[in-house]
């Protein structure tokens, strides 16, 4: 029998950085990321790269990828993209996690995701003010836009734009998953 490990806040910001991969935090309970291979990076990439620069020539505010974000006690998690509003910014210090929210998280699906896990994830940030969850999955070719009105499912040959969150953005689904 596995013997969990439960951290403060305090514990896992001292935590040494492991050699390869991550560690999140969910409900105190320490979790070790495995790194992504290069098919989920590509497509995180091809998101992450044009909406960064949307966002930036805008100055809407930032658009980041990995990076822990504290969404309450005992909860850090590191969506793969995540966008945080100008307003939002406030006073955050780099080199920590993040105490801002997010008004949208991106998290790529990948081989080893278990469906019970994305959902969980999905209903925390939600719960933590995360305004729209976007999953995708590539061995489906779609995204899930996951908000207050419910889920909306954008399939292969569809458009994907958030206009509650980045108006004027938008990118064919195909486009992430060449």
């Amino acid at each position: 029998m596995a013997t969990k490990t439960f951290l403060s806040l305090d514990e896992f910001q001292s935590l040494p950085e492991p050699d390869v991969g991550s560690y999140e935090l969910d409900q105190g309970e320490l979790f070790y990321v495995s790194p992504n291979n290069l098919e989920h990076n590509e497509i995180r990439d091809k998101l992450y790269i044009p909406m960064r620069e949307f966002v930036r020539q805008r100055g809407l505010g930032i658009v980041t990828a990995e990076t822990l974000f504290k969404l309450g006690t005992g909860l850090v998690r590191a969506p793969n993209i995540a966008f945080i509003p100008a307003e939002r910014l406030g006073m955050m210090n780099p080199r920590e996690y993040l105490e801002a929210v997010p008004a949208l998280v991106v998290e790529v699906l990948s081989p080893g995701n278990k469906p019970l896990d994305v959902t969980r994830k999905s209903h925390q940030y939600r719960a933590a003010g995360v305004h729209t969850v976007l999953v995708l999955d590539s061995e489906r070719r779609e995204a899930d836009l996951i908000d207050a009105a419910g889920v909306r499912t954008v399939r292969a040959r569809g458009t994907l734009e958030i206009p509650a969150i980045l108006p004027g953005f938008s990118i064919p689904l195909s486009a992430l998953f060449e």
